[in-house]
């Protein structure tokens, strides 16, 4: 989502008496600043990031890698066999970086 879309989104009419979003606010964020508790429940729930369990908006989700419900969802009902398996193989193609590389 572009940032202005991000803005038009937390701006509609229904989210409107919880006060409007400008786009100073939001390039703040894209530059690191966060921003205020409800606020980021506003923004997690525009962006439909909910726990899967309470269905609740998830700001936390925001900050996680695109790549981590994918990762989520392929080890969903896995043995624990197979989840060992792919952890291994995950080292082997990802050793820890030592902090020397590039």
């Amino acid at each position: 989502m572009e940032p202005m879309d991000l803005i038009r989104a937390l701006n509609d009419a229904a989210t409107m008496d919880q006060g409007e979003i400008d786009k100073s606010q939001v390039y703040r964020w894209l530059k690191g600043q966060l921003p205020h508790g409800p606020t980021l429940m506003r923004i997690a729930a525009t962006l439909d990031l909910t726990d899967p369990t309470t269905g609740e908006p998830n700001p936390e989700m925001l900050m996680a890698h695109p790549a981590q419900d994918w990762i989520t969802m392929k080890l969903q009902g896995r043995s624990r066999d197979e989840v060992e398996r792919l952890k291994s193989l995950i080292e082997l193609a990802l050793p820890d970086r030592t902090g020397t590389e590039g």
